[in-house]
């Protein structure tokens, strides 16, 4: 989950864990909760000082998606355009130069 501002309100952006999945945003104060650890287990929940190096990449390249989706998102809204197309188009090539980056 990845926060950001916009407009003068506060959001968050996450991103599943299907290689193909989309983004989803939701306004901050509509987050329920957060993930604590796993019911019925003592385990703690993931985190990137936890995975492995294979899934520690994965995490960053989905960081950096996540990232350029907001950036696409805030030059859209500068330049007044729609921005269901454009941005979702910024954010699958961010997606695609974050992979190729994160290696």
């Amino acid at each position: 989950m990845n926060p950001f501002d916009e407009g003068g309100a506060r959001f968050v952006i996450h991103q599943g864990d299907a290689p193909a999945s989309s983004f989803g945003v939701a306004a901050r104060r509509d987050v329920l909760a957060r993930m604590t650890g796993f019911a019925g287990e003592l385990r703690a929940p993931p985190t990137p000082e936890r995975l492995d190096a294979a899934a520690r990449a994965r995490f960053r390249r989905r960081h950096l998606a996540c990232q350029g989706f907001v950036a696409a998102r805030s030059l859209v809204r500068a330049l007044r355009l729609s921005d269901s197309v454009l941005v979702r188009t910024c954010a699958q090539v961010y997606r695609k130069l974050a992979r190729a980056l994160a290696g």
